[in-house]
């Protein structure tokens, strides 16, 4: 992934082959379920799985909104999504509590790597024609295939209308609209989707309340989740800062939620000091590269930041290392 977002930082030649790889990185995921229905899921392969989709997503749209490609306000919307619900699944998991996963949740990470993608290509074949067409051809498609489906199985197939309102919304986008706006309309589309799958997450809130009182871990986990995404966007685009340390920041503390979940699984999370010190931390240093009148001491500080998230990283890892290769429950 270090790979597919230098590679948005080169030529059109680039894009093409960050998309390529992208492709190629994406599909992994379908061999992946296959292995674990095959052979069994590990809390190991449990871990890796969210983490790696939340990454992809890290080091595609940052870089993309770093270019101009992106709007700030919806990328950074997709973060705080994705970080507000790690800290709340992390919350519930400590309480005894569970979350039954909507199908909107696990349709979202689809239409954010599959969406993104698609944007892309049409961005870069820059032709309504073409951008109408494929568009349509999808939309069949996926029809097509949720109609064998229920002529075989006799079930409906929701993939198929989920990602036949896509395309086909999308078709209406790139018909009625010029090319830039149709992409951020239906950029936008992916965000809606996003915001909407952390609902039950959201609605949840009064019952995690009910169960026991906020601990400071809560809250540190939850300001960090706010703050980390409007930081990394507004650096991106007013500082001289480079991406790959804000990319690193945001992929790493995805990376810690994801350790975070696991830890508080088993009742063996961090202490509320220990994550107030790592909130503070790493967002008092990001303040600080935003707020830095010199490039050089903005630089120092996002390296900090990316020291101390690499650091928090680490340590939870090795704390968790009991846990990895049992069977998931």
């Amino acid at each position: 992934m270090p790979l597919v977002a230098w590679l948005l930082y080169q030529d059109a030649t680039g894009w093409w082959w960050a998309m390529s790889l992208g492709a190629v990185i994406a599909s992994t995921d379908y061999v992946d379920g296959y292995l674990a229905r095959k052979h069994g899921p590990t809390e190991l392969g449990g871990l890796l799985d969210p983490i790696a989709d939340k990454v992809f997503i890290a080091l595609t749209y940052l870089p993309l909104c770093d270019l101009g490609f992106f709007p700030a306000t919806a990328v950074a919307l997709v973060f705080v999504r994705e970080l507000v619900v790690t800290a709340l699944r992390s919350a519930f998991y400590q309480r005894g509590m569970t979350m039954k996963t909507s199908y909107v949740a696990k349709a979202k990470t689809w239409s954010q790597m599959q969406g993104m993608m698609t944007l892309v290509v049409l961005a870069l074949v820059d032709s309504r024609t073409f951008s109408v067409c494929a568009l349509i051809g999808f939309t069949v498609g996926v029809v097509g295939i949720g109609v064998a489906v229920w002529v075989k199985r006799r079930r409906l197939w929701r993939p198929a209308l989920f990602g036949a309102g896509f395309f086909g919304l999308g078709t209406v986008f790139y018909a009625t609209l010029p090319l830039m706006d149709a992409t951020r309309a239906a950029l936008w589309m992916f965000v809606a989707v996003t915001v909407a799958s952390g609902v039950d997450y959201l609605w949840a809130i009064p019952r995690l309340i009910r169960a026991r009182a906020a601990q400071s871990g809560d809250i540190a986990r939850m300001a960090l989740a706010l703050a980390l995404p409007v930081l990394a966007v507004v650096i991106l685009r007013d500082t001289e800062v480079a991406f790959g340390l804000v990319g690193a920041v945001v992929a790493i503390e995805l990376t810690v939620g994801g350790l975070d979940n696991l830890l508080s699984h088993h009742g063996a999370q961090a202490s509320g000091r220990s994550w107030g010190i790592h909130a503070v931390l790493v967002a008092g240093l990001l303040v600080l590269a935003l707020c830095a009148t010199s490039a050089g001491v903005a630089t120092a500080a996002a390296i900090g930041a990316t020291i101390a998230s690499l650091a928090f990283a680490v340590r939870e890892f090795w704390r968790g290392r009991a846990y990895y290769l049992t069977a998931l429950d």
